[in-house]
């Protein structure tokens, strides 16, 4: 898996983006030292007493850039992981990792630093952008197998009984109909369909 190109592009981002989390849960830590704001009497009993079991307006602008965080970077984890196996173009690929790890980063600024608005709403819409893309990519990656899915539930037929042969050309068709069938190596050697082996090149399938 280190040898594809895309992945290794996305661990490198996911690891600054992991990075930066930690950056802001010890700055949050800090600030509470600072302005003696604990969460919990026993912190607060340390540290002068429980008059300091308090809230704070600048811890809490730290906790929700933390929040906001998690909100956003745990679903980018998943995505950004599943897009990596649909061999994108390495390049593409690394450009939607570039955007969204730069557009946490001044997100996480502008909240910290209190920047003029509209710099975080910016940044956050920005960062939202190559999500979405990679969203729309994984399901369109998986939509031949749900449509094919739902042509045997449709037929009253189980997959065991579906002909390979036709089984091949309708992924074709949808695989065409996606674009995506010149990003499929051809010409196969062999082609397995439910524990069916075969023959088979897919243009002549289709």
């Amino acid at each position: 898996m280190m040898e594809n190109k895309v992945f290794l592009s996305f661990t490198f981002y996911s690891t600054i983006l992991i990075l930066k989390m930690y950056v802001v849960a010890i700055i949050t830590g800090q600030v509470r030292l600072r302005k003696k704001a604990f969460a919990n009497p026993e912190d607060a009993l340390r540290n002068g007493g429980l008059q300091f079991c308090r809230e704070d307006p600048d811890v809490e602008r730290c906790r929700r850039a933390h929040r906001n965080d998690m909100e956003n970077i745990f679903p980018f984890l998943f995505l950004g992981a599943v897009y990596s196996l649909l061999d994108p173009s390495p390049t593409v690929a690394r450009i939607h990792f570039l955007i969204f790890c730069v557009g946490r980063i001044i997100h996480t600024i502008a909240y910290l630093l209190r920047l003029r608005a509209p710099t975080r709403s910016v940044a956050y819409s920005v960062a939202q952008l190559p999500c979405f893309s990679m969203a729309l990519q994984i399901l369109l990656a998986t939509t031949p197998y749900w449509s094919s899915r739902c042509s045997w539930a449709a037929a009253g037929s189980s997959p065991s009984r579906i002909d390979p042969q036709q089984d091949v050309k309708s992924h074709c068709r949808a695989w065409s109909a996606l674009g995506l069938l010149e990003r499929i190596p051809f010409p196969y050697t062999h082609l397995s369909c439910r524990g069916t082996s075969f023959p088979a090149n897919c243009y002549k399938a289709w």
